[in-house]
């Protein structure tokens, strides 16, 4: 394995790439994010890029433009034939997308660990480090049954669905998970689905987009006239990540909806727009997939690699990418909601108080 170091910041506008000041003499990690304009991505990337640093790696960090395929993909072979990394940690715009663009890294025997989303189609795939998704989709249902008391309710709750996006192989273990909790109570009539739209190609959500996501809830308010007075009543609104919570959220505030009227929220990713949403009633939970935690991951794997030893795994069997098993490991998802955001977002100094004003 050859080490490179890199030093001071080189900016690369069309490929949208960054370069950290590193230690000589060390493993050299390549990271490749999806887009900057996403919060999730914009704070998760100087947070994984600092924690590796602290460890004493070199890094090289590229966005993908505004989720731009054809950028990723020109930044696999860069990264392996210009950059020299040692080690690839890639997020896919689209998962199914790299096949090609990391066959210069299989070729040279460099290890590619996919971060949070699955890189399918190639077996250039090393390692996959993310969170527990049918844990996360199954605390989406959980929010439902709890909130509307679906054991004993007597009279049926119209819930809506929104998917995350079709590139995203976790949004589809996401909503397997979710609907396979509630089906249950759709079977029995205690959940109706107005819409009739159950079904992940008819709810996805494109690059887990907010507007993308606002566009549909308008079109579902208009078409089953949902008001919060006088219209049809509106329980719950499965939203997979805060993003597409606030699309929703922004839609139903237009037709009327308020903290005292709005139906059951859910999200993921626990950012402060959305906690602020939790704090004053508009949104109902979210699901905590902590950033330090998979960076933490990811620096026990890029040591494990450079010392020559297999990382330490806890799934090897359920995450086919299509050319087999990926060896993973699953870090445990957190349950956000009004009872406990203090204890685990403010107290702990992950979003300052001041924000949620």
């Amino acid at each position: 394995m050859k080490f490179k170091a890199i030093s001071g910041v080189l900016l690369g506008a069309a490929l949208g790439f960054f370069s950290s000041q590193a230690c000589a003499g060390k493993a050299l990690v390549g990271i490749a994010f999806p887009n900057q304009d996403n919060a999730r991505w914009f704070s998760e990337g100087p947070v994984l890029m600092d924690t590796l640093k602290q460890a004493g790696f070199d890094v090289t960090l590229f966005y993908g433009g505004d989720d731009d395929v054809p950028i990723q993909q020109r930044q696999m072979p860069r990264m392996v034939e210009k950059e020299k990394v040692d080690i690839l940690v890639v997020t896919p715009i689209d998962g199914k997308a790299l096949t090609d663009a990391l066959k210069a890294a299989k070729e040279k025997h460099i290890p590619v660990i996919s971060y949070d989303r699955l890189i399918m189609n190639t077996d250039a795939v090393s390692y996959y480090v993310t969170f527990d998704n049918v844990r996360a989709g199954q605390m989406h249902a959980e929010a439902v049954i709890k909130e509307l008391d679906l054991d004993n309710r007597a009279e049926p709750a119209n819930i809506e669905f929104f998917g995350g996006s079709p590139t995203d192989n976790n949004a589809k273990v996401l909503w397997k998970a979710m609907i396979s909790k509630l089906q249950p109570y759709i079977d029995s009539g205690k959940l109706s689905v107005p819409s009739k739209e159950m079904t992940f190609d008819k709810c996805a959500t494109e690059f887990w987009n907010a507007e993308n996501a606002l566009k549909r809830m308008d079109s579902l308010i208009e078409k089953y006239h949902y008001a919060p007075k006088g219209g049809t009543k509106l329980d719950a609104v499965i939203a997979p990540s805060d993003g597409v919570a606030n699309g929703i959220v922004a839609g139903l505030l237009k037709a009327g909806y308020d903290a005292s009227t709005m139906p059951v929220i859910t999200g993921q990713d626990a950012k402060k727009e959305a906690v602020k949403r939790i704090k004053d009633g508009l949104q109902t939970m979210t699901v905590l997939k902590s950033s330090t935690k998979l960076a933490a991951k990811v620096v026990d794997m890029c040591n494990a690699i450079v010392a020559g030893k297999e990382p330490e795994l806890n799934n090897t069997t359920d995450y086919d990418n299509g050319t087999g098993p990926v060896k993973a490991y699953l870090c445990e998802p957190v349950y956000v909601d009004r009872s406990n955001y203090k204890e685990l977002l403010v107290d702990t100094g992950m979003i300052k108080a001041e924000d949620l004003n």
